[in-house]
């Protein structure tokens, strides 16, 4: 549930209006801003981090109206309401596990509205935060979570590169982008893009044969942390005792 704060009587002078004299003198204007925001949890915790900069929406309100002119009082509410979202963007999160739910307290901190799309209710972040349970492989699914955000960014690699090209084609902003995230959700791309950086020794291999071993096996793609490598030895898993009869490396 969201609750309102409002912030009265912030003044300043400005050239508004569509007659020749308020185009040339100032006049006083006073704004009012109601924001409605999650403040639960700052009246829980008495933490100023956890709650919205008053003195921050304040001074964005001022610099609107002692700003360029505008004919009528309804553009420069307008113009107050942007540049206020602007400052406080709503950030959308592909995924809502431990990596989700540990940026939540850095994006309250920063003023920052946070929302993810989650497998389910129960996930890490969406127990303790703004969240739409949808699935990320659809892409209706998360076109329609993107039409809430102002930017969205990824917990995990999973997602579909296609579905993030064709919502960027449409407008949407994803940060990284689908030219850098493509080398999170393939290993080849990433050793060939940082080839000129020091690294360890790699190679694409289709048979296990092929390499010298010990050696750590790696799915390019589809899999991340422990679920995709496994330490070799002599084509054998360390772990499994599995023989790998075709490996990525």
């Amino acid at each position: 549930m969201s609750e309102k704060i409002s912030i009265t009587g912030i003044s300043g002078r400005g050239k508004h209006g569509v007659f020749p004299s308020e185009k040339s003198e100032e006049q006083e204007f006073v704004v009012d801003v109601t924001l409605k925001a999650k403040l639960l949890k700052a009246a829980e915790s008495d933490d100023l981090a956890e709650t919205i900069d008053y003195a921050e929406v304040a001074k964005l309100a001022h610099r609107v109206i002692t700003g360029p002119s505008v004919n009528l009082i309804e553009r420069l509410a307008k113009e107050i309401g942007e540049v206020i979202l602007k400052n406080f963007p709503k950030v959308g999160v592909i995924g809502s596990g431990q990596l989700a739910q540990m940026t939540i307290a850095s994006a309250t901190a920063l003023g920052i509205d946070f929302i993810s799309l989650a497998n389910s209710k129960d996930d890490s972040a969406a127990q303790i935060s703004s969240h739409v349970v949808g699935d990320y492989t659809n892409l209706e699914s998360v076109r329609e979570f993107t039409k809430i955000c102002d930017v969205v960014t990824f917990e995990h690699e999973l997602i579909p590169l296609s579905i993030v090209k064709t919502l960027e084609s449409e407008g949407v902003k994803f940060l990284p982008t689908s030219k850098a995230f493509q080398y999170s959700q393939n290993k080849a791309l990433m050793r060939e893009k940082l080839r000129h950086l020091p690294h360890p020794k790699w190679q694409i291999i289709s048979e296990a044969v092929d390499w010298n071993y010990p050696a750590i096996a790696k799915s390019i793609s589809g899999g991340y942390d422990v679920k995709s490598a496994c330490p070799l030895r002599l084509g054998r898993c360390i772990v499994t005792g599995k023989q790998i009869g075709r490996a990525h490396v």
